[in-house]
């Protein structure tokens, strides 16, 4: 689908809805440095970006977690570069999620101010969440369950860290302006 209806070069975010009752999966966006990783001719780094989004994630669905429209700044997220807070990796290594450990040594999503935390979906906004207990002697960091990375209810997502946006206008910056 992207290849027939992308639009623009490589510094223009093409943003498909799709019609899809498949309530697992809310939409799909390609990090800006994928291709690079697999080597892709910038050309078919061209026709495969953009991000689909499912209808069903948009405001007034009755889905019962993704029914504001959250999927879509959560998507649009990846397409600037940013990762998951519970994934690490980066542009030389595949991404790998850490399930068993949050201390692993991996540099998480890259993005200082966004905790380690565990992968899951939650539907709800419990602000008393800490999937990783910090090493002994440090302060208890709450999981950022309100960040557009997390995997939790648009009801609970409301915003970007202040890195996360440094970090969106850099990786936009390295892959995406200069195309």
């Amino acid at each position: 689908m992207i290849a027939e209806l992308r639009e623009g070069n490589y510094r223009t975010l093409n943003l498909f809805f799709y019609n899809n009752t498949n309530q697992l999966y809310g939409g799909g966006c390609r990090n800006p440095w994928t291709e690079v990783q697999r080597g892709y001719s910038f050309e078919k780094r061209l026709i495969e970006d953009g991000c689909v989004v499912s209808t069903y994630t948009i405001n007034k669905s009755s889905h019962p977690y993704m029914n504001q429209g959250k999927t879509a700044v959560h998507e649009i997220g990846h397409w600037f570069g940013l990762l998951h807070p519970f994934e690490a990796g980066n542009i030389t290594q595949p991404l790998v999620r850490d399930p068993d450990t949050c201390w692993s040594g991996n540099p998480d999503d890259h993005v200082d101010d966004t905790p380690k935390t565990r992968p899951g979906p939650s539907g709800h906004c419990n602000n008393t969440s800490n999937t990783c207990r910090e090493p002994t002697g440090q302060p208890a960091i709450l999981d950022p369950i309100d960040n557009f990375m997390m995997y939790t209810s648009d009801a609970c997502q409301s915003r970007f860290t202040d890195g996360q946006v440094a970090r969106m206008y850099e990786m936009y910056d390295k892959y995406r302006a200069r195309a």
